[in-house]
């Protein structure tokens, strides 16, 4: 019985799947953007660090 009940869920439930698949993707692709950007910004960061420790080199020299 408690097996039939389960296959009966599952059944009502199956239509909903597409639904919920797409809301899946539609969340994935939303959330592509930001991981561009985000790893766009640790570029950047990374250059702005290496820049630093050049000027800071440098002035090391200097000093």
């Amino acid at each position: 019985m408690k097996n039939f009940k389960l296959r009966v869920r599952i059944f009502f439930a199956f239509p909903t799947q597409p639904h919920a698949l797409q809301e899946v993707v539609e969340a994935i692709n939303n959330l592509n953007p930001g991981a561009v950007q985000t790893a766009s910004g640790i570029t950047q960061s990374q250059v702005g660090i290496q820049k630093l420790h050049e000027a800071a080199h440098s002035l090391q020299t200097i000093v």
